[in-house]
C-alpha cells in the first residue's frame, strides 16, 4: 500500500532556482533508492495517453517482479529509454521488457497494465557498464526495437542541446510524491500514471543535463512547475521545443532541514557527439 504524505514541507523556489540557504545542509543525507531501477514526475501534471503520445511505459519482469520506466518512440517501431532500465535483459539475466499502457482500475492502490508488444532486440550504448546502474551515467542510452508499426506516434531527436535557464518539458510514469522514508531511503507513490511538468536548465556538463526542482507537490507553486523525476521516470524524455534532446538517467533527493526536500535531475544528453553516434548506428 502506497505511503500517504502528511504535512511535509518542500523546498522554497526562487526565479533562480533553489534557495541557496536551503542548499547549505543537503549535503550528507543522500540514500541509494531501494528501486534503481525506478526513477517520476514530481509536481507533475496528470496527461492522457493522447498526450506526448510518442512517450510509453516500459515494464521490466525479473525473476517474478515488475519495475516500470519510460522511453519515447523516435521511429514507428524504435524507442529510446535508459540502459539501466534494460541492461539486465541483454546480460544473460533473464529479464524481460515490454511497452505496456496503463489500464485504469477503481482500486488506485492496484494499477493495472495491458501489455502492448514484447522487445524484440535491445542495443545498450558500449559504453554503459552495468557497476554505473548506480550513478547518473554520460552512456546511460538504450534503443529498443519492437514490432514495426507498433508506435502510436514518435518524436524527433533535436539536434541543438539546450542552454542554462532553456525552458524544457518532461515526461514520465513515475511517482508524484518522493520523500526519505525513516530509515533515509527514498520512497513514493503515484507512479503508473503518465505526468508532464517543466522547469528549466542548470547544468549542462559532460554528456549530462541537470536540473533541480520539487521532491512533491506544493501549494505555492503551480503544479507542473519546477517538477522533477521520481521513481518509474528513468528512461522518459527531455523536450526542447517540441524535440526530444534528453533521456531520464537519475535523480537525487536531499533532505534538506526538517521534511523540506530538494531533487536534483539527472538527463543524458542526446545532442552528445558520443551519444549521437551510437543513436545514429542502432536506428533503422
Amino acid at each position: 500500500m502506497p505511503i500517504k504524505i502528511v504535512g511535509r514541507k518542500v523546498v522554497k523556489l526562487s526565479s533562480a532556482g533553489i534557495v541557496a540557504a536551503s542548499l547549505m545542509s543537503a549535503c550528507g543525507t543522500q540514500k541509494k533508492p531501494q528501486n534503481y531501477a525506478s526513477l517520476k514526475i514530481t509536481n507533475g501534471v496528470n496527461v492522457s495517453e493522447d498526450e506526448f503520445p510518442s512517450v510509453v511505459l516500459l515494464v521490466v519482469e525479473k525473476n517474478g517482479k515488475r519495475e516500470i520506466c519510460s522511453g519515447t518512440f523516435v521511429n514507428d517501431h524504435q524507442l529510446v529509454t535508459a540502459a539501466h532500465c534494460v541492461v539486465d535483459a541483454v546480460t544473460g539475466n533473464l529479464a524481460r521488457v515490454f511497452y505496456a499502457t496503463p489500464a485504469y482500475s477503481y482500486d488506485e492502490n492496484e494499477p493495472q497494465l495491458r501489455f502492448v508488444a514484447q522487445a524484440l532486440n535491445i542495443r545498450v550504448h558500449p559504453g554503459f557498464q552495468r557497476s554505473q546502474s548506480l550513478e547518473p551515467s554520460t552512456n546511460d542510452l538504450a534503443v529498443i526495437d519492437f514490432p514495426y508499426g507498433i508506435a502510436p506516434s514518435y518524436s524527433t531527436i533535436g539536434y541543438d542541446a539546450p542552454e542554462i535557464d532553456d525552458a524544457i518539458t518532461i515526461v514520465g510514469f513515475g511517482n508524484n510524491q518522493s520523500y526519505l522514508d525513516e530509515q533515509g531511503y527514498q520512497a513514493g507513490e503515484g507512479s503508473g500514471v503518465k505526468r508532464a511538468g517543466r522547469n528549466v536548465v542548470t547544468e549542462r556538463d559532460g554528456g549530462l543535463i541537470s536540473f533541480k526542482g520539487l521532491g512533491t507537490e506544493s501549494s505555492d507553486f503551480n503544479q507542473g512547475d519546477w517538477s522533477a523525476t521520481g521513481s518509474g521516470d528513468s528512461g522518459g524524455p527531455m523536450f526542447l521545443n517540441g524535440t526530444l534532446v534528453g533521456v531520464t538517467s537519475r535523480g537525487e533527493l536531499n533532505e534538506v532541514k526538517g521534511g523540506e526536500y530538494l531533487a536534483v535531475s539527472y538527463f543524458v544528453d542526446l545532442t552528445n557527439e558520443d551519444n549521437r553516434r551510437f543513436l545514429d548506428e542502432a536506428m533503422n
